[in-house]
Parts: C-alpha cells; sequence; structure tokens
C-alpha cells in the first residue's frame, strides 16, 4: 500500500518510534513549574472579526516530535452565521489569552494520561475562521456597517511557515497533524498537502500523519444527511474552499463532497487515524436541525428525559415518538458505519469507533457522565436495555470501547495501531476497534 511503500523509506525512524516510554524516564514536569503552559503567537492573517488569528506553543528544547492539534470552533455557512460567530471567542481573538495551560488528552504531560505523546512538543491552533480552516475570499462586507474575513487557509499556512522557520519544524523525525471538530475535518483537508509541501520546499524526511477527532459525519447518501450536504453545497462556494488537491477531486457540481471524511479518507495519500462517536451529539444536532427537527433536554424529578423533537408539529407532521427516536438513532448508527466502511477495511487507516455521544474526545481524557450536558442526557436515550447500568464512556486515556470481555481504551488504540503500525506496515490488533452500534431496541417510556 501507499502508507506502507511510505514507511519503508522512513528507515531511520523504527528504533526511536519503538521506544516509546523513554523519554518519560529523562524528562519530569512538575504543576508548580508552569511546564504545560502554552505561550500565545501572532499571526498576520485574520479571524473572522479582522482581528490576528495565532496559535499556541508548548516546546521541549530536546523532543523532534511535534502534535500539532487544531480545535473545534463550530462552521458557519453564510455572512449572517459568521458576523454572528464573529462576535465570539470562536470567531475572534480579541480575548484570547496570552497564554493557555488548560487542555487534557493528547496535549497532556501526564506520564500516565498520555504516556506516548506527553513529551512531544505542542502547538494548539485556535478555531476562529468557521470553515474548517478551508476559506480563501478574505475580506467579505456583509453590509454598509459589518465585514468579515474568511482566511481559513492562510491562517494554516502561516501557522505552518512560523513553526517551519522560527522553530525547525521540518527538522522534526515524526508529526501527528491533530483536529476535533471542525479542526478534524481540516486534518483531512490539509494533510496531504501539507506532506508534499515539506517534503519538496523544506526537505521533510520525517513522519507525518493525521489524527482526526469528531469529524466523521454518516454516509452522505442517508436520508438523514440530505439537508446537512446542501448547507455545505453552498458552504463550498461561500467559503471558497481549498479541498485536498491530490485525491479528492470531483469536478464543480460534486466539489463539496471533498469536504466531508467519506469522501477524503478514500484518497488519502498519507497515514490518518479517525476517532468519532457512535452518536455524536453535535452531529445529531446539527442533521436533525437541518431536517426541522430537534433534541430536546428536559429534566425533572431527579431524572433527565431526552427527546428527538419535531418543529412545528401537526397532524400532517406528528411530534415525535419513542418508536420515531429508536429508529432515528438506528438509522444514524448504521448510516455512519456505512461511511467508515473503507477506513475500517483500510490497510492503511485506523478507526476507533465507540458508542456515546461525545465530541472531541482526544483533547479530554475522562468523558464518563459528570454533570447535566446534552451529552450526558444523550447518554440516557442510546443506553440498551442489556446494558443496564454499565459505563459508556469517553476520551483519551479513560474512554474505551468493549472488545469482548476487554476494554480498549482510545490512548491504547491509537498507541497500538501508530507504534506497531504506522512504519512497520504491519496491521495492529487494535488499529480497528469499533464498539456494537446495533443494541439499541425501541422501548415504550
Amino acid at each position: 500500500s501507499r502508507a506502507i511503500s511510505w514507511a519503508k523509506a522512513s528507515k531511520s525512524l523504527p528504533m526511536k518510534l519503538r521506544s516509546r516510554y523513554a523519554v518519560g524516564i529523562i524528562f519530569f514536569c512538575f504543576p508548580s513549574l508552569d511546564c504545560l503552559e502554552f505561550q500565545h503567537v501572532k499571526l498576520t492573517s485574520r479571524c473572522l472579526d479582522g482581528s490576528p488569528a495565532g496559535f499556541y506553543l508548548n516546546k521541549v528544547s530536546s523532543s523532534d516530535s511535534w502534535t500539532i492539534y487544531m480545535e473545534d470552533g463550530g462552521w458557519c455557512f453564510d455572512e449572517e452565521e459568521c458576523l454572528v460567530k464573529s462576535l465570539t471567542i470562536a470567531g475572534s481573538s480579541k480575548k484570547w489569552p496570552s497564554s493557555r495551560n488548560d487542555l487534557d488528552g493528547i496535549l497532556s504531560e501526564s506520564l500516565v494520561d498520555n504516556p506516548d505523546l506527553g513529551q512531544w512538543n505542542k502547538v494548539i491552533v485556535p478555531s476562529c475562521d468557521g470553515s474548517s480552516l478551508s476559506s480563501t475570499r478574505s475580506h467579505v462586507q456583509v453590509n454598509s456597517t459589518s465585514s468579515i474575513w474568511l482566511e481559513g487557509v492562510k491562517i494554516f499556512e502561516e501557522a505552518i511557515s512560523t513553526l517551519i522557520e522560527s522553530h525547525n519544524l521540518a527538522q522534526a523525525e515524526q508529526i501527528i497533524l491533530a483536529g476535533s471538530g471542525t479542526g478534524g475535518l481540516a486534518v483531512g483537508l490539509h494533510l496531504d498537502r501539507l506532506a508534499k509541501n515539506m517534503r519538496e520546499k523544506n526537505n521533510f524526511k520525517g513522519l507525518l500523519i493525521g489524527l482526526s477527532d469528531s469529524a466523521f459525519l454518516p454516509d452522505l447518501n442517508s436520508q438523514l444527511m440530505r439537508q446537512v450536504t446542501e448547507r455545505f453545497k453552498s458552504a463550498k462556494l461561500f467559503w471558497q474552499s481549498v479541498t485536498p488537491e491530490m485525491g479528492c477531486n470531483m469536478g464543480e457540481t460534486e466539489g463539496w463532497r471533498c469536504l466531508f471524511m467519506q469522501e477524503i479518507t478514500k484518497k488519502l495519500q498519507n497515514p490518518m487515524y479517525v476517532v468519532q462517536s457512535g452518536y455524536d451529539c453535535e452531529h445529531l444536532k446539527l442533521a436533525l436541525a437541518a431536517s426541522k427537527q430537534t433534541l430536546n433536554m428536559t429534566s425533572g424529578n431527579g431524572f433527565k428525559q431526552v427527546t428527538i423533537g419535531v418543529e412545528n408539529a401537526s397532524p400532517s407532521q406528528p411530534a415525535a415518538s419513542p418508536q420515531h427516536e429508536s429508529r432515528i438513532l438506528n438509522d444514524w448508527a448504521e448510516a455512519l458505519l456505512v461511511g467508515t466502511r473503507h477506513v475500517q477495511q483500510s490497510s492503511a487507516q485506523g478507526i476507533y469507533i465507540n458508542r456515546g455521544p461525545y465530541h472531541n474526545q482526544v483533547i479530554s481524557n475522562d468523558r464518563s457522565p459528570t454533570t447535566s450536558t446534552a451529552e450526558d442526557d444523550l447518554e440516557e436515550l442510546i443506553r440498551s436495555p442489556q446494558e443496564g447500568a454499565c459505563d459508556i464512556r469517553g476520551g483519551w486515556s479513560k474512554g474505551f470501547v468493549r472488545v469482548g470481555c476487554q476494554r480498549i481504551t482510545l490512548k491504547e488504540s491509537f498507541g497500538d495501531w501508530y507504534f506497531s503500525y504506522s512504519w512497520a506496515g504491519e496491521k495492529a490488533e487494535y488499529a480497528t476497534v469499533v464498539e456494537d452500534l446495533s443494541k439499541r431496541e425501541t422501548a415504550e417510556k
């Protein structure tokens, strides 16, 4: 396969990659030293409101390994939505702090929660463009008094060039380009182009792989996705999006499909690991809203109830029933498995799908139910009668998928794929970990 032949060219890497825990013996970091602090680096490219974009950097002087993480910030699909987003932290840098130390998961320095990647150099690229870093329109005059900037591609390219010029990124031995949500889609959009440019222009000889979290929507041909795809069709024109140039080329009429991981992952030239919850709460809300349905959360008498409703219910379009909810969720799970089938069967990619409702798992160690959030409420709706009080748990180090009697955590599955497979050309034991999504039963409430 392409990944295998590419890996054979990286013969200088295996011994260092095999020493997964060696760095943990040498480097120690104590909370009082603020070693997890990420310093803000401003760029000239702009967020939606015109304020300077940027990134946060935590550099370990002796490390030649990098994790570049692109944060989730949500999409905006037209001028009005982007204007509203430009007034928030996901569209403006005006309220960004000068430093950050609030991150976990793959950006943690803990040798317990993140033993493989904890001592790597780390970069956080906050989302402030609304387009998964794909837009190229620059200035847009929304009305007589308001403007927005759509410079997603410029933000990404300037961040990378700054890291190359000022921090020797091109000399790295291994780079993980990671992201969640909108940032997870940005991984798919930029991975191959970044690898090509760095190898041709900067003589990069290291290992570059993608880690895309919470960015894989269900099968594009499914009923649930029809209205969502319509939104992306118009958004591609509005954003003037750049899509992967080396594989996903579908022409003008079908080019919007290249904004979806289902199509991107079919033609990727570089290794990719996909993380996706079976019932991703944010994805469900996006799809239901597009089809005039709602994900409702109510609580009372000490319990939570989650229902999928129909906006403006009428005799011809009645409000949802428990049977309707079960059908929607079963259809959703089936469409996700159909959309990811080629990744599950790939010898060049890895995938982890759990049954939870969790969005953005790699940036948190534990996503077990703790508060009355949409994710926690949705757990009650997707739990099957056979599970009873069994845990459904997400997150990087404490979330898991059941494989027979075993619990495989996300960090274990990714580590198994990355260190056993990505350069050696062998399928790791846990490169494909997909939890059974078909256990739900239609039950009266």
